[in-house]
């Protein structure tokens, strides 16, 4: 989208292919995305650990392909052969029925009611929850796309001969 749009990366997001700060889509698309967390100084090792762990139960553990033997993102040169790894948990099997869920519940109000710094955007998110909110929105007035995308879904329509409504100016919320 950054590419599209003509806009820069915030360094940290990705390196290049010398493993140096991208800010340049191109730059960072040759590259790689930084692992959660970004560079070392920013917890980038925490993030690293996560990407360990998922490859591990998804690659390793599944008998996929996993680390450097994963094909690109946007490589066609054979299958993908991605892992996948699920873990279900039943509460009910170590707790009382409930009991999860009334500390769940009491665990997010207490999130969501935590003190923030004065220059923040508001307050603390749950996990999903702008999704969700985003969803809710689209929802009740249709789902928003910039100028560019429209203009590219455009242009993919017409190669394939479909109809693509026509863009629509919204009203400011």
């Amino acid at each position: 989208m950054a590419a599209r749009r003509g806009e820069t990366l915030l360094e940290g997001w990705a390196i290049d292919v010398d493993g140096q700060p991208a800010i340049t889509p191109s730059a960072a698309l040759a590259g790689s995305l930084q692992p959660l967390g970004g560079d070392e100084a920013h917890g980038g090792y925490k993030g690293y650990g996560l990407g360990l762990a998922v490859d591990l139960l998804t690659g390793v553990l599944s008998g996929s392909t996993f680390g450097p033997n994963i094909l690109g993102l946007f490589s066609t040169e054979g299958p993908s052969d991605l892992g996948q790894s699920f873990v279900v948990i039943d509460p009910t099997a170590i707790d009382e029925p409930g009991g999860f869920e009334h500390r769940l519940e009491g665990y997010l109000d207490q999130l969501v009611e935590a003190a923030t710094i004065a220059a923040a955007p508001g307050r603390v998110l749950i996990p999903g929850e702008p999704e969700a909110e985003a969803e809710r929105k689209a929802a009740a007035r249709g789902i928003v796309v910039d100028a560019e995308h429209h203009a590219a879904l455009a242009r993919l329509a017409e190669r394939f001969g479909l109809s693509l409504p026509a863009a629509q100016r919204l009203a400011p919320p």
